[in-house]
């Protein structure tokens, strides 16, 4: 995508970094998330989220349309420039056309994060015409019957295809990613295979989060910590990725204070479907509802949130390997309930990456 400025044309990776740079160190909230519903028409065995397409108890706590868009006028006033639409699944609202249109229209650059089964020719179609910036569609598997293993959904992999061809006809900017599951740990490279054969990129991940009302049953779908290292070593790209996290760390040790040491609330933010401003789309725990204050204030007071001191001694202070690890508050208070308790799966991986890589 290229933007003007001025007399001439700019990609928007030239524009966004032509942004932070006049943004500084200072927070900012310039890219927001928003989840338009908790509901997911598939019902994935490693989901953190998904409700019930059809649950009339979740659909009346959601945001209206009219207060959806009240919200967006609140973003842009603020400086909001990127906008990730997500779920559950968000083709779901039957006013998701609307609450789009209106986010392009106050001028945000829109992502769009979808598993693709809701995605017909129409709604292709309108997404390219209001100039959607990118779509990333999530395939769980390379065949029928290991990616409805996944979904739970008899009928979902055809669609998910169908959205997937529907989304190229229209001209859009698509990739394709997927979680690695026990499920599907043995179709990945198949999964690739029809990534390419689309002309997509494609990408994927094998850490699996707790669901966010503290269910671990997710967790029992997460390979083997041995199985996905050697995946980033094996596979070149991964390999690279790694390799050059390695040299810049240096054996640095973080050493922070903070119990927030991560990018969550710096440039970015995350409401729910219900109007919460989240710290991040992973801890719900702390929140702030936007029909009580407006986004400024729960701006600002996730700022303060950024302050807290760690009130443990946590070995995270004087390890080695933070470059390889995704050990944050978000996972801790999943896992433990508090902000702070390593998680150990996490630790071992980040050690065991780190050793692998030097």
């Amino acid at each position: 995508m290229t933007l003007c400025e001025f007399d001439r044309e700019i990609t928007l990776d030239e524009f966004s970094l032509n942004i932070l740079n006049s943004i500084g160190n200072d927070r900012y909230p310039l890219s927001g998330t928003i989840e338009l519903t908790p509901r997911c028409n598939i019902n994935c065995v490693h989901c953190y989220i998904n409700e019930a397409a059809g649950d009339e108890t979740i659909k009346a706590k959601e945001l209206t349309t009219s207060l959806w868009k009240e919200i967006l006028d609140q973003m842009a006033e603020a400086g909001t420039f990127f906008l990730m639409i997500t779920g559950g699944e968000p083709l779901l609202r039957p006013d998701f056309d609307e609450i789009f249109q209106y986010a392009r229209w106050k001028g945000m650059i829109v992502t769009l994060f979808t598993n693709g089964t809701m995605l017909s020719q129409e709604k292709a179609q309108m997404l390219a015409e209001w100039n959607l910036d990118q779509m990333e569609i999530s395939l769980y598997g390379g065949t029928k019957e290991c990616y409805e293993a996944v979904t739970r959904t008899p009928g979902s992999f055809e669609r998910c295809m169908t959205g997937i061809r529907n989304a190229l006809d229209a001209g859009l900017n698509l990739a394709l990613k997927t979680i690695v599951l026990k499920e599907n740990l043995h179709e990945l490279a198949l999964m690739q295979e029809i990534t390419e054969s689309f002309g997509l990129k494609f990408r994927y991940d094998g850490t699996i989060w707790p669901r966010l009302d503290g269910d671990l049953r997710p967790l029992e779908h997460q390979v083997p910590v041995q199985v996905m290292l050697n995946l980033d070593y094996s596979d070149p790209a991964r390999k690279e990725a790694w390799e050059k996290a390695q040299s810049l760390a240096s054996d640095a040790i973080l050493r922070d204070e903070r119990v927030f040491s991560c990018n969550a609330s710096v440039r970015s933010f995350h409401i729910d479907a219900f109007g919460y401003m989240n710290v991040c789309m992973m801890l719900r725990t702390k929140k702030f509802y936007l029909l009580e204050k407006t986004l400024i204030q729960a701006w600002k007071e996730i700022g303060e949130i950024r302050q807290w001191k760690r009130k443990e001694n946590s070995l995270c202070q004087s390890c080695d390997a933070t470059v390889f690890c995704v050990q944050c508050p978000g996972f801790s208070h999943a896992v433990h309930g508090d902000f702070e308790s390593i998680v150990k799966p996490i630790c071992l991986a980040a050690k065991q990456r780190k050793a692998l890589f030097k």
